[in-house]
């Protein structure tokens, strides 16, 4: 009885190819995607042939990091939309949440360290005398100009941290996460400190304490840092009562009505036959001409 022909264990050539050009393609996907997408429906008792298929495809390969084959893609796709939005890249980087968002985590840190000196140095510097000189007096001024202003920068940017790491923790728990949820979380970080630093110059901090509670400088930063979104529409709707309060609208029709005015007077004193008249409107058509500028 003929026997059918197994691929070795290690990809071969043929399945090199397919691999490349899976990869070639756009595809990211590994056969460890394509198990842990397996292991994770069979933990939840979904039974499917597309199973039982793709466990057999994996079995030939010793490693799980190998270039997800294009003759897998068929089986990986239908236990996909199983348990949809959940894929196997989604298990994976999961799992692997902590090393993924570790440079979020050590600018998180960064920042956390520097915050924390500088409330730990205020409170110093308030228990003893003011330095005159030397190192320490270095110190105060380091703080004091430095450390204190771009304080609420620094709280802002923090916010921003918590919320991302607070969101990818929220993901990754429903294992939903992926690293490309990871874009742009540079900017969101930059915009936070922006925003927290500003927020200070924009609004009275009293508009946030209707229930007593004070805000200074540093928490606005942090809460706006959060709600990035929040403070940035806040923002456009200042921007947009300040257009309305400065009537702007009206200063750009001024000149049309004035030219109106202008006009009106030429034209009667062309139509007015009496001299007297003429001279009147010919006084007030002066008088509405725009002053020219002296050089």
């Amino acid at each position: 009885m003929a026997t059918e022909e197994l691929p070795s264990p290690l990809p071969s050539s043929s399945d090199s190819a397919s691999s490349t050009d899976a990869t070639a393609s756009g595809l990211s996907l590994t056969t460890n995607h394509a198990a842990a997408l397996v292991g994770y429906v069979a933990d939840k008792g979904i039974q499917s042939d597309s199973i039982v298929e793709l466990c057999r495809k994996i079995a030939r390969f010793k490693s799980v990091k190998v270039p997800l084959p294009c003759d897998m893609l068929g089986e990986y796709i239908a236990l996909s939309k199983l348990v949809t939005p959940i894929t196997g890249v989604s298990l994976v980087d999961s799992a692997n949440v902590d090393q993924i968002v570790k440079p979020v985590r050590v600018l998180t840190y960064l920042i956390l360290g520097i915050v924390l000196l500088n409330v730990m140095l205020s409170a110093w510097f308030v228990d003893i005398a003011e330095p005159e000189e030397g190192p320490l007096w270095w110190v105060l001024q380091t703080q004091r100009y430095v450390l204190e202003v771009v304080a609420p920068f620094l709280w802002g940017a923090l916010g921003s941290c918590v919320y991302l790491l607070k969101r990818y923790s929220d993901l990754a728990e429903a294992r939903i996460f992926d690293e490309d949820s990871m874009q742009g979380w540079g900017t969101r970080i930059l915009l936070g400190a922006i925003l927290g630093g500003v927020v200070q110059y924009l609004y009275d901090s009293s508009v946030f304490t209707s229930s007593g509670l004070r805000l200074d400088a540093n928490a606005l930063g942090f809460l706006s840092g959060i709600g990035v979104k929040v403070v940035y529409g806040a923002i456009e709707k200042t921007i947009s009562a300040l257009g309305e309060a400065m009537n702007l609208d009206a200063v750009r029709k001024a000149p049309t009505r004035e030219n109106a005015v202008r006009k009106f007077l030429a034209d009667a004193m062309a139509e007015e036959t009496d001299a007297d008249k003429r001279q009147v409107l010919a006084d007030l058509l002066k008088k509405v001409e725009p002053k020219q500028s002296s050089t």
